[in-house]
């Protein structure tokens, strides 16, 4: 399974759990070795909580990222019908109208 690492914000919402400002990493400079010194494993409930949520959002992203994939060349055109407000959607795609 693919994880991706998380965001610059999930490290800002943990590091404000903590209390602590070393829990952001640095590039190429932080290690496990670090967290471990400075008490990680004591705040394991709100690491799994930060992570749970990073885990969520990479997930959303990237279903939203296939739904406009698959989407992308889809486009709707809304046409006035009658004057009681009713309107005609038609769609411009690529794919097939029975798909739609």
């Amino acid at each position: 399974m693919y994880a991706q690492q998380p965001l610059n914000h999930h490290w800002e919402e943990l590091a404000k759990k903590l209390g602590r400002d070393d829990v952001i990493p640095e590039e190429n400079e932080t290690t496990l070795e670090h967290y471990f010194k400075i008490g990680i494993r004591d705040h394991v409930d709100d690491v799994l909580a930060t992570s749970t949520v990073a885990e969520k959002q990479f997930g959303l992203e990237k279903a939203l990222a296939a739904m406009k994939a698959e989407w992308g060349d889809v486009y709707f055109e809304c046409t006035k019908y009658d004057l009681a407000g009713r309107v005609i959607w038609n769609h411009h795609s690529t794919w097939p109208k029975q798909c739609l």
